[in-house]
């Protein structure tokens, strides 16, 4: 594995420029800096900057959560099935089963050594959990699979340095690399649409701009307290645009007073896809390369969560930091039982695409992100608490003290 450093006079150049980043992360329990920054340290670390201290500063990880632990051994019969592809040789379902069975057999043995077991909740002990992940890998198999595409690689890790002259990196792994055939649609010009959503269904989307979007396919928008039609709804929007820009020109005009307050624009109307049917000229095939990460959650990511989701920005900036960008990140999700949401499980693969402004952020998120961590430490030391977990957060495990009661001034409750 390679270390790929940014560009220095660009992204790298950027950052130096707005954030302080630190040549060193602190050290760790041991008494070495901590080398790497994963996205998980990450999200663990502005989640709750104390169950960071608590893991990577002193060590103290605790057993896996049930959840994780259904979790973590699906994606290991799912690699496992793919590397076994690589080889030239396919599964079948009750191989799959098998390599599962085998799989968890040993990490049970495995965390019982090593941490006394797993963290089972009241609502989930093993043996529920085993038919849970022996599902999983049913519907992963027979639903999932055939639309992610020929594997190219899997578990594949990869680090990135945002500047030479630091001594850690950003690590990841990715769950797997696929190349599939995609539905490419072209206007009547021949030049493609790029902003093709196609995730296996039976006919791919477009994303426009509300007010681009054909007049049939947009939906009611909620404008203060009323439901709005199309028309109502771009009607409303000009003439918020209207009283905006009135607004400001008043602001500007008495000086830009900050203790008035810049006037805020109106909300912006939502995009609106469309199928490309209805759009496009023509089509064509071709090869495209993309990411897949397995989930198997209680809550599935939606559209709108998998734009966002820091993970997929960071995957899909080091495709582009190597040459080789991905045309998508997608979640491979199955969803398991919720008392009073899904009754059986159920599958969703979800895709999401990023803008170069998009991936830039990414090291911006790590940069910032070390540079609180530097900053903690030098304030509070090793032994004192780094502060904890916002309200908002609801964590279904805690490692540092029963149910979090102990250390967590928030009593951690289920997901």
């Amino acid at each position: 594995m390679s270390t790929i450093t940014v560009a220095p006079g660009d992204v790298a150049a950027e950052l130096a420029s707005r954030i302080a980043i630190p040549k060193q992360l602190p050290p760790n329990y041991k008494g070495r800096p901590l080398r790497h920054l994963s996205h998980s340290a990450v999200t663990r670390y502005r989640l709750c900057p104390e169950d960071f201290r608590r893991s990577y500063i002193c060590g103290e990880w605790g057993p896996p959560s049930g959840e994780q632990f259904v979790g973590n051994r699906v994606d290991d019969a799912i690699t496992g099935y793919y590397d076994r592809m690589l080889h030239g040789e396919t599964l079948e379902l009750e191989q799959l089963k098998d390599l599962f069975n085998d799989i968890w057999k040993q990490q049970v043995a495995y965390e019982r050594e090593r941490n006394a077991g797993v963290q089972w909740p009241a609502d989930l002990g093993a043996e529920k959990a085993h038919k849970i992940g022996l599902q999983a890998v049913e519907l992963t198999l027979s639903e999932l699979v055939p639309r992610l595409g020929r594997p190219l690689a899997v578990q594949r890790k990869f680090e990135l340095k945002i500047d030479p002259s630091l001594d850690w990196t950003i690590v990841g792994t990715v769950d797997l690399d696929t190349v599939r055939e995609q539905t490419v649609f072209v206007t009547e010009t021949g030049e493609p649409y790029s902003e093709i959503q196609d995730q296996g269904e039976s006919e791919p989307t477009i994303e426009f701009p509300y007010l681009e979007a054909p007049a049939e396919f947009r939906p009611p928008v909620k404008r203060g307290r009323s439901l709005l039609d199309g028309g109502e709804a771009i009607d409303a929007y000009h003439r918020e645009w209207e009283a905006y820009q009135s607004k400001l020109a008043q602001w500007q005009a008495a000086g830009e007073d900050p203790q008035a307050g810049e006037p805020k624009e109106p909300k912006p109307l939502p995009a609106v896809r469309v199928p490309t049917s209805v759009v496009a000229a023509d089509k064509l095939r071709r090869e495209v390369v993309g990411i897949t990460d397995y989930k198997v959650k209680t809550t599935l990511l939606g559209d709108s969560s998998a734009a966002q989701d820091p993970q997929a920005t960071l995957y899909l900036a080091e495709r582009w930091l190597t040459g080789q960008r991905a045309f998508d990140f997608r979640f491979a999700q199955v969803g398991k039982p919720k008392e009073g949401k899904r009754v059986n499980m159920s599958t969703s693969l979800v895709a999401t695409t990023r803008c170069e402004a998009d991936m830039r952020g990414a090291f911006i998120r790590f940069a910032q992100t070390a540079s609180d961590i530097h900053a903690k430490y030098n304030q509070l030391g090793p032994d004192r608490p780094w502060g904890y977990a916002t309200q908002e957060w609801k964590c279904g495990y805690c490692p540092h003290g029963p149910n979090g009661t102990d250390t967590c001034p928030f009593a951690m409750r289920g997901r």
